[in-house]
């Protein structure tokens, strides 16, 4: 990846690149929904609220509830673990009927959570940057 447009000469290593894409905004719609943005609010909400190991459906689920369903819903039970668990089963039973659409969002939450664990490392071979800032 290019980093200064007026030179080849200075290439990303690949862990900044993956970095850099983490601060990058994922997709914005799937499939009937639209999404709000991940967030560290939004992950912050699903983290503190896994009660224990939870399959991959139920975390799909969980990230859709947090980023479909109405803001005030998922703040109705972001503080009460039990709750929350109750209300993304809900939302799973409710609004994902087929594999199809399970599949859909797994692939977008696959990304998103890709995104975030970039945004969360630290570069192991950083390079010194561009002194024009892409100009």
């Amino acid at each position: 990846m290019k980093k200064n447009t007026d030179t080849i000469d200075e290439l990303e290593t690949d862990d900044e690149a993956l970095r850099e894409a983490g601060m990058r905004e994922g997709t914005r719609k799937a499939s009937k929904w639209k999404m709000r943005p991940c967030v560290p609010g939004t992950i912050s909400i699903i983290r503190s609220n896994m009660l224990e190991k939870r399959d991959e459906f139920w975390f799909v689920a969980a990230f859709a509830f947090v980023h479909i369903a109405p803001l005030e819903d998922v703040l109705a039970v972001d503080n009460d673990a039990i709750a929350f668990n109750r209300a993304v089963r809900h939302w799973q039973l409710d609004n994902l009927d087929s594999i199809a659409a399970q599949d859909e969002l797994s692939a977008i939450v696959g990304a998103a959570w890709n995104r975030v664990n970039a945004a969360e490392t630290k570069a192991q071979h950083q390079s010194p940057g561009s002194t024009t800032s892409g100009k």
